[in-house]
């Protein structure tokens, strides 16, 4: 996982390309969860519960920032059971976000 505390201490260039780009959704402090959520959920699927454990959030927290996620179709749900599982969205370019988190390295 890309540590988030170089980005801090350097300025965000995620935040930067996606305020220049009108997409609110890696803005302000929540930004950091989210770019948090989606390195979790680039090697597996997790639920809810799972990832509030790793990231050591509130389980409250992390449905919030999976919401704008999926709303903004970079997460989709992997299964409609019970225990839902989250994964990123085909339609997300993963890559292009990486790029993003390694400017400046």
């Amino acid at each position: 996982m890309i540590s988030l505390k170089n980005i801090r201490k350097e300025g965000n260039p995620i935040e930067k390309y996606f305020v220049e780009h009108k997409l609110p959704f890696f803005q302000g402090k929540g930004g950091f969860t989210r770019v948090e959520i989606i390195q979790l959920l680039r090697n597996s699927p997790c639920n809810p519960h799972q990832m509030s454990k790793i990231l050591k959030k509130s389980y409250r927290t992390i449905r919030y920032h999976l919401d704008i996620l999926e709303d903004n179709n970079i997460l989709e749900k992997t299964d409609r059971s019970y225990d839902v599982k989250y994964s990123i969205s085909s339609k997300f370019n993963i890559q292009l976000f990486e790029k993003l988190l390694n400017i400046g390295r």
